[in-house]
C-alpha cells in the first residue's frame, strides 16, 4: 500500500512524531481509574488459554463485551505479565498505526473526490499529513494511549478505519457494472465485526459507508436529482451485512449495560430527556474536539436532563467519577 518513497518518509515522520508526543505515556501505571478492576483484580484475562479465552468471550465486564480487546490484553500478560510499560507500548504502537491509517485514507478520499488529480499528488499528501497529525496529537488522543483500559478505543479505531479502507479498494477494484468486489468487501464485513467485538462505538460504520457512497465516490450520482431508484437501493443492500452486525452488536451492548447500573432505566428518565442527552453527547464532545479545555477521562452524566439546564449541565461536566460508579 506504501509504495513512493514520500509516501514512507512521510508515514516514517507520522510515526516519530507520535511517539515523541506521547513517549511519556510509557512511564504510566495502572491507574485506580478501572484499571485496578479491569487488571490489577482480574486474573481472568491473564493468558491465552482455553479458560481465559472462554472468559473473553462470554464476560460483560463491568458492562463491556470487547473479547478481541481482551484478547490484546492477554497477549500483553502473556510477553509482559503485570508489567504496565508493555501495556502502554502496545496502545502506543496501536496509536501509530491508526495514525498512518488516517493518512492513508486521506489520500484515497481526496483521489475520489478529484478524479484524475494525480498531477496534484504533493498537495494531496501535504493535506493528508496535516490531518494525520491533526488527528494522532490531538489532546483528545490521550485518555485512550495513556489509559489501558481504554485500549477498547485504539483498537476500535485501528480496525474501524482498516474496514473503510478496504471497502474503498472494493470499490477501486468494482466491475463494469459498478458492483463493489466481492473480496474486499466481505473483507471489509469481516474487519467492522472485528471492530464490533472491540468496542460497540463501531455500529456507526454503516452511516458512514453510506455518506461515502454520496460524496466522495458519487455512486448514487453527482447530485441528489440525479440519483436513480435502482443505483440506491443497491447501495443500501450492499450495507444490510453491516446494519445487522450494527443492529446485533447495540443489543449486546444493551444487554451488558443493563447488567449493571450504568444504564438508566425509562421510568426514571423519560424519552424526552433521553432524547435530550442524545442530542447533548455530539455536541458536547464536537466542542472538545474544536476547543479542547477542561478535558477529563469520564464525564459524569447531567443530574438533569430537561433542555433548558443541558448548557449549565454542560458547562459543569468536569466533576466526574470512575466508569464503575457512574449513575
Amino acid at each position: 500500500m506504501i509504495r513512493r518513497f514520500p509516501d514512507r518518509l512521510i508515514v516514517v515522520s507520522l510515526g516519530l512524531a507520535v511517539i515523541v508526543v506521547f513517549l511519556a505515556s510509557l512511564q504510566g501505571e495502572f491507574l485506580d481509574w478501572d484499571d485496578t478492576l479491569n487488571f490489577v483484580d482480574n486474573p481472568h484475562y491473564r493468558g491465552l488459554g482455553l479458560v481465559q479465552l472462554r472468559w473473553m468471550f462470554t464476560a460483560f465486564h463491568h458492562g463491556h463485551y470487547t473479547p478481541i480487546t481482551w484478547l490484546t490484553l492477554g497477549l500483553d500478560y502473556v510477553v509482559w505479565r503485570m508489567n504496565p510499560f508493555g501495556y502502554q507500548l502496545t496502545s502506543l504502537l496501536l496509536h501509530v498505526v491508526n495514525a498512518v491509517l488516517v493518512y492513508l485514507l486521506g489520500i484515497r478520499l481526496m483521489l475520489a473526490a478529484r478524479p484524475g488529480s494525480e498531477a496534484m499528488r504533493p498537495a494531496i499528501r501535504f493535506g493528508a499529513a496535516a490531518g494525520a497529525l491533526l488527528f494522532a496529537l490531538h489532546p483528545l488522543r490521550v485518555e485512550p494511549v495513556a489509559w489501558v483500559t481504554e485500549r477498547r478505543e485504539v483498537l476500535c479505531g485501528l480496525l474501524y478505519m482498516c474496514a473503510v479502507i478496504i471497502y474503498l479498494r472494493s470499490w477501486e477494484r468494482r466491475d463494469v457494472n459498478g458492483a463493489l468486489n466481492r473480496r474486499a468487501y466481505w473483507a471489509s464485513v469481516g474487519l467492522f465485526s472485528l471492530a464490533l467485538l472491540s468496542k460497540a462505538i463501531a455500529i456507526t460504520l454503516p452511516f458512514v459507508l453510506l455518506v461515502l457512497d454520496v460524496y466522495p465516490l458519487r455512486r448514487v450520482g453527482t447530485a441528489a436529482r440525479q440519483w436513480s431508484a435502482r443505483t440506491l437501493a443497491r447501495v443500501c443492500v450492499e450495507k444490510v451485512p453491516f446494519i445487522l452486525l450494527s443492529i446485533f452488536t447495540g443489543a449486546i451492548a444493551l444487554f451488558g449495560l443493563a447488567r449493571t447500573e450504568n444504564l438508566a432505566l425509562v421510568e426514571k428518565v423519560g424519552w424526552a430527556d433521553r432524547f435530550a442527552l442524545s442530542m447533548l453527547s455530539p455536541a458536547f464532545y464536537m466542542a472538545k474536539t474544536t476547543v479542547p479545555v477542561g478535558l477529563s477521562p469520564i464525564y459524569e452524566r447531567p443530574e438533569s436532563l430537561h433542555l433548558q439546564s443541558l448548557r449549565r449541565e454542560s458547562r459543569e461536566a468536569g466533576h466526574v467519577v470512575p466508569e464503575h460508579l457512574r449513575a
